[in-house]
């Protein structure tokens, strides 16, 4: 690229405003943000979360993208600004590097999951595949052990009910599983 080459910008604050907002709500809001809210207490997580957000999140996502309107510079070269900050941008690419292993993960899970969807049969619907086990049942059918008779003197009928686990659990489970072996 030629050093007389002048750097594109955006034509409005509309089309920026549109990239930034793409760049912030991303598939981690959809797909992590309900689960982390349920693993982390439900409501009284937000509280917290929150808070952070507002103190340390805003700010530092408004000195990021001042910074780099200001400069016009990519995120490595931006912190050039100061010598003590040089790491900075390289931290910043690893972790935008890392997001996006994780991100294509999903991705491929979803891919996956329309792929086996349009057979004709859904193989998460029955226990008759290779990958489930014994425990596999339908949703309402559990696996009960009746009528145990002791070698005691009495016979003793007890009912005992074992985790049984759901037919899509063993597919998410054992059939990524098999796919994910590298042998």
């Amino acid at each position: 690229m030629a050093k007389d080459a002048e750097r594109q910008s955006w034509t409005g604050r509309f089309d920026f405003f549109l990239s930034a907002l793409g760049f912030f709500i991303g598939l981690g809001n959809v797909w992590k943000f309900p689960y982390l809210c349920y693993i982390n207490g439900g409501g009284a997580f937000l509280i917290p979360y929150i808070t952070v957000v507002i103190f340390a999140g805003l700010p530092l996502v408004q000195m990021e993208l001042s910074l780099g309107q200001f400069t016009s510079l990519g995120i490595i070269s931006a912190w050039k600004i100061s010598p003590l900050f040089k790491g900075i941008g390289y931290a910043v690419t690893l972790i935008c590097f890392l997001c996006s292993i994780y991100y294509i993960l999903i991705i491929t899970w979803t891919i996956y999951y329309m792929y086996w969807s349009m057979s004709k049969t859904l193989p998460w619907i029955g226990c008759e595949n290779e990958w489930n086990t014994n425990l596999c049942r339908r949703s309402g059918n559990s696996l009960n052990i009746s009528n145990v008779t002791s070698h005691l003197t009495t016979p003793m009928t007890t009912t005992l009910t074992t985790k049984v686990i759901s037919p899509s659990e063993e597919f998410f489970e054992y059939a990524f599983e098999k796919l994910c072996k590298f042998k």
